[in-house]
């Protein structure tokens, strides 16, 4: 599958829609265009999906975990909190025949217990977390639990492009024995969800992030 094909895919899915989506959850579709972007950024630029285990944490409607496993991944766990959202990603695995392959779980990702199987060729993070705008510090969460993870030798994670959050980012991953090795700054639409949107549909500027423990990091020449 191309990434064009894959696209189109993604595009079909069930996802958050105006009367069911929480805004205290900051509940958006990662849109399709950003969530292939991001697997094909960690698949094809530095194979960190191919026969491994993938971890998406607040995967919602399961977008970058089936994208993931489309590019390669041996098998994806999606964590998340709002079971109606999880049922919306069991609907989209299945309707793309990777429901054996795709691990759904209910709860917060900071009171997960997670022992991933390392049958695979290693364990991946891919996330897209709330930016933080209705909760404080949610980005910074959700990147602190994906660190706590046994077995994450990479992270790939979504954030809004400002130069106060790219600091911040840098100094939670340096204080947690991690660094930021990569920063690629891209497009995501957000449609109208809330009754606040006053458009139908808005632009942001979003930066993925790619992580990994300081342990595993080139040594600057």
């Amino acid at each position: 599958m191309n990434k064009r094909q894959l696209i189109s895919r993604i595009e079909q899915m069930r996802t958050f829609e105006p009367a069911t989506a929480k805004v205290a959850l900051e509940q958006y579709p990662t849109d399709a265009i950003a969530a292939v972007e991001l697997v094909f950024i960690a698949g094809f630029m530095h194979d960190d999906l191919r026969g491994r285990l993938v971890i998406d944490l607040g995967t919602g409607t399961g977008r970058l975990a089936i994208s993931a496993i489309c590019m390669g991944a041996w098998r994806a766990i999606g964590v998340e909190i709002d079971p109606d959202a999880l049922a919306l990603a069991s609907e989209n695995a299945t309707a793309f025949g990777l429901e054996r392959r795709l691990d759904l779980v209910l709860g917060d990702v900071d009171q997960l217990a997670l022992v991933p199987d390392r049958h695979g060729d290693g364990v991946t993070v891919i996330m897209n977390p709330p930016f933080g705008v209705q909760v404080k510090g949610a980005d910074a969460r959700f990147l602190l639990a994906a660190m706590a993870l046994p077995g994450v030798d990479v992270i790939y994670s979504c954030h809004l492009t400002n130069e106060k959050n790219r600091t911040f980012l840098r100094k939670l991953a340096d204080a947690s024995g991690w660094r930021v090795v990569e920063l690629r700054q891209t497009t995501m639409i957000l449609p109208k969800l809330y009754e606040f949107h006053e458009k139908k549909r808005k632009e942001i500027e979003v930066d993925i992030y790619r992580i990994q423990p300081r342990t595993k990091c080139p040594r600057p020449s």
